[in-house]
């Protein structure tokens, strides 16, 4: 085996998370004030802590932010749920989870 052939197998074997978030969803939380966001992170890669950025939006445009660090392993499927504290009204969800850099 040459010496860039080791270097990429050595890589590959510590590449980080490769997460996406699948089935994000916001529903009323059971805690009066809160609103309850669940998800799915799919992580095809390696094991490690990957940063969660959730953004509910609410019918006249209001964002509210959320941000967390969850631990994945390998090729795992984590589900994720928060009870983010919002004034009353429904809302949508858009999440993303990255590895950080």
């Amino acid at each position: 085996m040459d010496s860039r052939s080791l270097i990429f197998v050595v890589l590959a074997a510590c590449s980080g998370p490769n997460p996406t978030v699948h089935n994000a969803t916001a529903s009323p939380s059971p805690r009066p004030g809160a609103t309850r966001v669940s998800l799915d992170i799919e992580n095809r890669g390696g094991k490690g802590t990957v940063d969660v950025k959730i953004e509910l939006r609410d019918a006249g445009g209001h964002v509210i932010r959320a941000d967390e660090t969850v631990e994945v392993q390998k090729k795992q499927t984590v589900h994720f749920e928060k009870d983010i504290t919002t004034p009353p009204g429904s809302y949508t969800v858009a999440a993303t989870a990255e590895y950080p850099d």
